[in-house]
């Protein structure tokens, strides 16, 4: 057996180790993070998808496009006239948002059906609209035109909805990052899984001559290439690598530099662990963030309370109004302003309740609370994970307090346009500001928040339930 055959051997059985040990760990935990990263990109490009189909910026797809084959099948790039924008891009955006779609539903993710090939087209479809550079000066036709409608979408006079799709770009732009990095973790395994392949079922039975330089091994292989390979593809470039690893002046440093890039030191566990962890805290996150958010409406839901209750205090009064007046001042002598009674059904009990509460007071406690609201917010935009790192139970407390603050103002706020609409005259109450609006909006950021919230917390359980019975992964 030459030199060769020996150092061959010693390398190939190292390769197969280690590629056996990336396979388990590419399966168990690249693949189903890629999976899960790839339905968050969805999720972000379906939520500003559907708010442009809302504000009819763009159209349900007239073509209606179905797919043609078992595979990816990308979105037209090509360039438009502009007078055909409107419908261009209604195609083109239902198509992308089918194919995503198809990726999820119809993909396996594991390292047997994600092959080279597949993995360039999941590529160039996660790459087909430049979120990281989404302008409307971009050169890309399709970016430009879909940068375009969302800025129509982000100036027009629904904030909410801007906002919604501000944060859909900032999570679109992030996770497309983290896509890109597990898809080269995965090219670079069938790279190496692939040069393995050749070594073994090529060059063990058709050794390279002695001596042979890069194109006399090039052409080697590819002599003997389809009686061993089948129908797998040739890559030039990466025979080209194998020569530079077997037969190249630095093949020893080559070799090394593959087996470091596949193996899998303690490491990549914590790392991967670091980020198990900081993906639950980002759930904490975003319930915290989508709460605070409800500042902007329950300020607008205080400056409303200010007019009604300017409204109220300016009224005419009959001689009754005011005895019932002076009544309250001797029963309530530490007010801030007029005191309502207030009824509404408690939703615990189911019972009918009268509440007598100071609006005075009642304003000055949606004032501090928006305040504190927003404080909090700027720490998170400031310092975000790591705020919250090892104040998890804090936050949740602080979540579960302040949904509960929401629920009891949201129920005020209801139950004084009835008061008022019941004490002024007939041409008072046409005077009266509604509420509906900021309740509708706080209500929404609330149902959100505790979505994640939930998440959140049957997440962490199942994590301490696994701990507990000793069933840690890897």
């Amino acid at each position: 057996m030459s030199d060769y055959q020996v150092s061959f051997q010693e390398f190939t059985e190292q390769l197969e180790h280690l590629l056996t040990e990336r396979t388990h760990y590419l399966n168990t935990t690249t693949l189903p993070r890629l999976k899960d990263e790839l339905r968050s990109f969805h999720t972000a490009y379906k939520t500003v998808y559907e708010l442009l189909l809302k504000k009819g910026l763009v159209h349900e797809d007239p073509y209606q496009y179905e797919q043609r084959s078992a595979e990816i099948e990308i979105p037209p790039r090509d360039p438009f006239p502009e007078h055909e924008a409107a419908d261009q891009m209604s195609i083109r955006l239902a198509a992308f948002d089918t194919q995503l779609n198809f990726l999820l539903t119809y993909y396996q993710f594991t390292i047997e059906f994600l092959s080279l090939e597949r993995i360039r087209r999941i590529l160039q479809l996660v790459n087909y609209i430049q979120w990281e550079a989404f302008t409307a000066t971009s050169t890309d036709i399709t970016t430009r035109h879909a940068a375009v409608l969302v800025q129509k979408l982000r100036q027009g006079n629904d904030t909410l909805s801007g906002k919604i799709a501000g944060s859909s770009l900032d999570a679109l732009t992030q996770t497309k990052q983290r896509i890109l990095s597990l898809l080269r973790e995965l090219s670079l395994f069938h790279r190496e899984a692939y040069k393995f392949r050749v070594r073994q079922l090529l060059l063990l039975q058709h050794p390279a001559p002695a001596g042979a330089g890069p194109q006399e091994f090039a052409s080697h292989v590819k002599r003997h290439f389809r009686a061993t390979m089948g129908d797998q593809p040739y890559y030039r470039d990466l025979v080209q690598e194998i020569y530079e690893e077997d037969l190249g002046p630095h093949s020893e440093q080559k070799r090394a530099e593959v087996l470091a890039r596949l193996a899998s030191p303690r490491e990549d566990r914590d790392r991967e662990r670091r980020r198990k962890e900081d993906a639950l805290l980002l759930l904490l996150l975003e319930s915290l963030t989508t709460l605070l958010s409800t500042s902007t409406p329950l300020r607008e839901a205080l400056r409303i309370l200010n007019a009604n209750l300017a409204l109220y205090t300016g009224r005419k009064r009959t001689l009754w109004e005011k005895f019932k007046d002076w009544i309250i001042s001797l029963t309530h002598s530490d007010r801030k302003g007029p005191v309502f009674e207030l009824d509404y059904v408690d939703i615990t009990t189911g019972r009918q309740t009268t509440e007598s509460l100071d609006m005075g007071e009642f304003g000055a406690f949606l004032s501090r609370l928006a305040t504190s609201m927003d404080t909090y917010r700027r720490k998170l935009q400031q310092r975000g994970l790591e705020l919250l790192r090892g104040q998890e139970d804090e936050a949740l407390e602080y979540l579960a307090r302040t949904l509960e603050h929401l629920t009891r103002t949201i129920r005020r706020l209801k139950a004084t346009e009835t008061y008022l609409k019941t004490e002024l005259q007939r041409t008072e109450r046409e005077k009266i500001l509604p509420f509906k609006n900021e309740v509708s909006q706080i209500q929404t950021l609330m149902q959100r928040s505790n979505q994640k919230r939930h998440e959140y917390i049957a997440r962490k359980e199942e994590e301490e339930q696994l701990r507990r019975l000793g069933i840690e992964e890897e």
